[in-house]
């Protein structure tokens, strides 16, 4: 009953030790992606192995974003601007040529 009684309480030890680790690591990682992909993330870690560490979890979540190429919000960001300016360069590149060929229009209209 003592055995029975000490692997219990070792249980429950490791138990709440990987409960802490968790939620340390949930904190630190929140900033790296949205809470939803993390848990993901996390829960499908704990379903291949039992034992958690932070080092562990830090390579799998780094890992897993590079896997499935999630941007962060500054990418996300710089994507956003880049595209802008891009749609802004060919709003007025095509301004330009219209302009360009109406005004050649006009000249052959008023030079016939």
């Amino acid at each position: 009953m003592e055995k029975i009684e000490s692997r219990v309480y070792a249980l429950e030890v490791k138990t709440d030790e990987s409960q802490k680790n968790i939620a340390a690591l949930q904190e630190k990682i929140r900033d790296k992606t949205d809470e939803n992909a993390v848990k993901v993330l996390i829960d499908d870690y704990l379903k291949k192995n039992k034992n958690l560490t932070e080092e562990n979890l830090d390579t799998i979540v780094e890992q897993t974003l590079k896997d499935k190429k999630y941007l962060t919000q500054s990418e996300v960001k710089e994507l956003v601007k880049e595209t802008q300016l891009n749609v802004i360069k060919w709003t007025i590149g095509t301004t330009i040529s219209v302009g360009a060929i109406i005004l050649a229009a006009i000249r052959v209209i008023l030079m016939a």
